[in-house]
């Protein structure tokens, strides 16, 4: 690859505008084959409305009522509250959804692999909101605390069906981290979870309940809503910090992060923070192919190796919303960078 090699290979973030999961592995395995570690399955029907897929589970329960979305909430949508003399314990949430996707998805994974269509060594990766990504946007401001506990519990039992069916040797946890990001660049409220403060350590956890020999990976993100990020970072900076306190209190390996560089946003100050990441050992893929100009991330190489060589390629969100002509482009733009 020349100058332009990087020897990371490249990942995909996880949404892609396809019909359904088996067009979405065959049509990575296609563009990228073995330069991909990790195929997602496109998160495809409902899930491209990402956390808003969730919503089913809710909307049923007696003890919740939907009211119109906070001022200057992002994304806009209806909300979830707590209803008048309904008490957290109480709630009982279903299934996610979450699980009963991965498992269908783990089946054609599974064959097409058999049937050689994908690598043999490739990880079933599955994207997985953190729990602060369906409360800050999908739940009132004044009932977030209360369904907090009872969230949790039920993404773990999402969690607990996913890690009893698919071979952890086979799987790759990816925990996406928007409302993170946004709640320390001041666009989401982090009352609710005590400030910033403690959010290095509530990812580390996230991290930690991924059990080995499954890898897991963190997607920090700016959001797509409308195709643009919520705001244009003028650094990595804070995704960087992030990531580092998370790995301090994470109790197991992260096998690989993320970081997002929206579009125009690509600069030697915006990358500099790279160099506060010389320990970390893992996997790093920097987000900066623009899904829109793909053919042009040469520069934005160049000037993140001024302060890491070795990073894969990415886009700095998933593709779900993307033109559907477009993909192969974009796809063509990470197997033209990575090694």
């Amino acid at each position: 690859m020349g100058d332009e090699g990087i020897g990371r290979g490249a990942h995909l973030v996880g949404s892609l505008n396809v019909p359904d999961a088996e067009a979405a592995f065959r049509l990575a395995a296609d563009a990228l084959g073995e330069r991909l570690a990790r195929f997602p399955d496109g998160e495809t029907g409902a899930r491209r409305e990402w956390v808003g897929a969730q919503m089913a589970a809710f909307l049923g329960l007696p003890d919740l009522e939907l009211v119109p979305p906070a001022a200057g909430s992002y994304p806009p949508t209806p909300q979830l509250r707590l209803a008048a003399g309904a008490q957290p314990a109480d709630l009982e949430i279903g299934d996610l959804g979450i699980a009963d996707a991965a498992l269908a998805s783990f089946r054609v994974f599974r064959r097409l692999q058999a049937e050689g269509v994908l690598p043999g060594r490739a990880r079933f990766q599955v994207g997985v909101p953190s729990p602060l990504a369906f409360l800050a946007t999908r739940v009132a401001p004044e009932s977030r605390g209360a369904l907090a506990g009872p969230y949790l519990r039920a993404l773990r039992a999402e969690l607990g069906r996913i890690f009893e069916a698919v071979p952890a040797a086979l799987l790759a946890i990816q925990w996406e981290l928007p409302v993170e990001v946004g709640m320390i660049e001041g666009v989401f409220d982090p009352a609710f979870v005590g400030g910033t403060a403690g959010l290095p350590a509530q990812v580390a956890r996230l991290v930690d309940l991924v059990p080995e020999p499954a890898e897991v990976g963190l997607h920090f993100c700016y959001g797509d809503a409308g195709g643009r990020p919520f705001i244009r970072p003028t650094s990595l900076r804070v995704q960087v910090d992030l990531l580092r306190g998370a790995l301090s209190a994470a109790g197991r390996k992260l096998t690989w992060a993320h970081l997002a560089v929206p579009a125009g946003c690509a600069s030697p100050a915006f990358f500099a923070p790279l160099a506060d990441l010389a320990a970390f050992d893992g996997e790093l893929f920097l987000g900066l192919i623009d899904a829109d100009a793909p053919g042009g991330a040469e520069d934005a190489i160049r000037q993140a190796r001024a302060y890491r060589a070795d990073f894969g390629v990415a886009t700095s969100c998933g593709l779900g919303r993307r033109g559907a002509g477009t993909l192969r482009a974009v796809l063509e733009a990470h197997c033209v960078h990575a090694a």
